[in-house]
């Protein structure tokens, strides 16, 4: 993990519980995504690279998401909303991925991979892009 790069740094810190977040949720998300493109293999789009490296348990990614989560449940408290403990919304998020990974699995066509399932239904499948969503608590 690059800790010279501030987003990644911060990101860092803020999953062991050292600092709070210095982001938003939405600028952690989208540093996800910026590394999901450039880590794009020959032929994958962004959409499989970071399911893959979801898939991998990549630490950047797994950092990000912590920090993001807890930039957005500081930000809901500060608006003085409720909010269900972080265990049950990573259980929720880790529920909503096994169900997308489990549906792409089942729609798998012949000669084509669980990654490719997975983007091919993200790309077209209403219901899977719902998933996605809820998955981004979005």
């Amino acid at each position: 993990m690059n800790l010279s790069d501030p987003i990644m740094k911060s990101a860092h810190h803020v999953a062991l519980g050292e600092w709070a977040p210095c982001y938003t949720a939405s600028e952690y998300e989208d540093e996800m995504l910026s590394i999901a493109k450039r880590e794009a293999r020959a032929g994958e789009s962004p959409a499989a690279a970071f399911a893959r490296l979801c898939e991998e348990r990549d630490q950047r990614i797994e950092a990000l998401f912590l920090a993001a989560r807890k930039a957005d449940h500081d930000a809901r408290h500060d608006r003085e909303r409720d909010e269900r403990p972080t265990v049950e919304r990573l259980s929720v998020r880790a529920k909503l991925m096994a169900d997308m990974l489990a549906k792409a699995k089942r729609s798998r066509r012949t000669g084509e991979t669980e990654e490719q399932a997975f983007t091919r239904l993200l790309d077209s499948d209403p219901a899977m892009q719902n998933l996605y969503k809820q998955h981004l608590g979005r």
